[in-house]
């Protein structure tokens, strides 16, 4: 049987969270979206903004430390999502622990989809 990143992620995660307490946690992901072009007004219709659940692995971010093109600065920090059905993008919030942060960026752990490192502020 071949497993999916997806659902290696789900089993790392599992592990880490029933080892470790307080590093994995359940979290909303919130997106922007936009609606469709409205040309007598000359910008977008109003659409809700989607939410997602996941489940986020809190990491110790030393600064300095470079993600894919980002480097990460004192006030970031970089997550691993796991569990999302959507690929995650800049600007988009998410809330675990009680706060809210701002993707600012977003890499796709071996280009598999399902599980992403973030930089949050």
């Amino acid at each position: 049987m071949t497993l999916s990143v997806a659902e290696i992620g789900k089993q790392a995660l599992d592990g880490v969270a029933n080892a470790l307490t307080g590093v994995v946690h359940s979290a909303v992901l919130t997106t922007d979206e936009k609606g469709e072009y409205n040309r007598k007004t000359g910008g977008y219709d109003d659409t809700p903004n989607l939410t997602y659940t996941c489940r986020v692995l809190v990491r110790n971010t030393p600064t300095g430390l470079t993600l894919g093109t980002h480097i990460i600065t004192a006030k970031e920090q970089v997550l691993l999502l796991e569990g999302l059905k959507v690929v995650p993008a800049e600007n988009h919030r998410l809330v675990f622990k009680g706060k809210t942060k701002t993707i600012v960026f977003v890499e796709d752990v071996l280009d598999a989809g399902g599980m992403y490192n973030v930089v949050v502020k």
